[in-house]
């Protein structure tokens, strides 16, 4: 097996570059990234779509369209394109479709689908998103997207301004879904900045109508003053039944695992108070898959967290901890890759995996516990991959790609006699991936382009 001569090369963070649209600006022991031992520039992904990077986006320039109608929908009724007004019905129902199509199993996704047929109870900025997403993933609409997604942002700003104490919670709740569908659309684009954002919105969101203890109470001691605590939402007028509260969970462990997301993606701290975690009482998805996925993600996060403020290298006794936990996790929690459990299921076992290799891979050059464990995880991955179905592939997160891409530079820098065939069963992957989602999502694009660029470098200067 070929080493590499300077260990720290594999501390890497959960994306195989933190930045996808510059090259590599690292520092050594820079917590959130990596310094490889030969830096590979990053390639760059021409725009195939119109560009979706707002300059302006609360500007009042292109709002027009939507001063008048009473809905978002009713856009459709005034578009020259229509020769009969009748035809409104059946676009906005394609439209709805289209959008559900995609998130109605979702985890992401939580609130009734009657609430989005009924656009007299809809958030204006909600309703854009959801056109947004629907005319992104290819439905036949009218709309151009670069002026929805500026609709979408800019009444998303609108609406957050009708939020007080006297508001129902059902406008903030509308309001969370609203910001993690653009965080969404955001993170498919590879738009990081813009993306975290709307995540910290509607983490924010969440916790200030105390989605977060739904299913206990709070000691109230003097802090904050009384009179302050009685302006806010307070927990028992959130939920007057048992299926909002279980919507209402479903939108907090949403939040969550959005953010755990974006903790992959990027590297960056998580938008979650860390005084939060202690007193979190709401219950975990009752999905099954769903609470899965949630402590899967959750697993890295903390492990993200803990590879970037301990220093290198780590506490010994403190990494054996999470190891075990790691273990335990996969032991008792994780079900057979190929236990029924779909696309979720496997992304859990990624997060896992990629869990277990940023917290052994700086030491898989000089341990042979280390490296074993890195190689064990990547031998689990193949197996995830083997077992993904066609119609699996097509439902499968947009995450996979950058957790995909992990393992591929982990295979790039501890070359043996399968790295090749190991990056190019992830590459082919990739593309199955990129192409099931109509080979739209710009992320995809990136992750393939800079796996390919990094094995022809590392091939045309004889590393493997």
């Amino acid at each position: 097996m070929h080493k590499l001569q300077n260990p720290a090369s594999c501390t890497m963070p959960l994306l195989p570059c933190t930045n996808l649209k510059s090259t590599r600006n690292v520092v050594e022991n820079d917590p959130y990234s990596y310094a490889p031992t030969h830096t590979v520039p990053v390639t760059p992904i021409p725009d195939q779509a119109p560009s979706v990077v707002l300059s302006s986006p609360y500007s009042d320039a292109g709002v027009g369209i939507l001063q008048e109608p009473q809905h978002v929908f009713t856009m459709a009724s005034t578009s020259p394109r229509l020769t009969d007004r009748e035809n409104s019905p059946e676009l906005t129902s394609a439209l709805i479709h289209c959008f559900l199509d995609k998130f109605r199993e979702d985890h992401f996704f939580y609130l009734p689908e009657m609430s989005i047929n009924n656009s007299s109870e809809t958030l204006r900025s909600l309703s854009i998103t959801v056109i947004l997403w629907a005319t992104y993933l290819g439905a036949d609409s009218i709309y151009p997207e670069e002026r929805l997604l500026a609709l979408a942002v800019s009444n998303a700003a609108r609406d957050s301004t009708t939020l007080d104490h006297a508001s129902n919670h059902q406008t903030s709740i509308q309001l969370i879904q609203t910001h993690i569908l653009l965080s969404l659309y955001f993170l498919d684009h590879a738009i990081f900045m813009q993306g975290r954002h709307h995540c910290g919105i509607a983490t924010s969101l969440a916790f200030g109508i105390g989605l977060h203890h739904l299913n206990a109470q709070l000691y109230a001691g003097p802090v904050p003053p009384q009179f302050l605590r009685n302006m806010g939402s307070r927990t028992p007028s959130l939920a007057t039944s048992t299926d909002e509260l279980t919507m209402l969970s479903k939108a907090f462990w949403a939040v969550v695992t959005l953010n755990h997301y974006w903790v992959a993606i990027t590297g960056t701290p998580s938008h979650l108070p860390f005084d939060a975690i202690p007193v979190i009482s709401t219950h975990q998805p009752t999905n099954n898959m769903d609470h899965i996925l949630t402590q899967a993600s959750i697993c890295l996060q903390r492990i993200v967290a803990f590879t970037a403020t301990a220093g290198y290298p780590p506490p010994e006794d403190d990494s054996r901890a999470f190891a075990d936990e790691l273990e335990a996790f996969t032991n008792t929690v994780l079900l057979p890759v190929g236990n029924r459990g779909g696309p979720t299921l496997t992304l859990s076992h990624l997060f896992i995996h990629a869990a277990v290799l940023q917290l052994h891979a700086p030491y898989s050059n000089h341990s042979m516990t280390s490296n074993t464990k890195c190689w064990a995880a990547g031998e689990h991955m193949l197996a995830c991959l083997a077992h993904m179905t066609t119609e699996q592939t097509a439902s499968a997160d947009i995450i996979i790609a950058p957790l995909l891409a992990v393992f591929a530079e982990f295979y790039l820098k501890t070359p043996n006699a399968s790295t090749t065939a190991n990056v190019q069963r992830i590459l082919a992957a990739l593309d199955a991936f990129s192409k099931s989602k109509g080979e739209r999502s710009t992320l995809i694009r990136i992750c393939i382009a800079n796996i390919q660029a990094e094995a022809q470098f590392f091939q045309v200067h004889g590393m493997y």
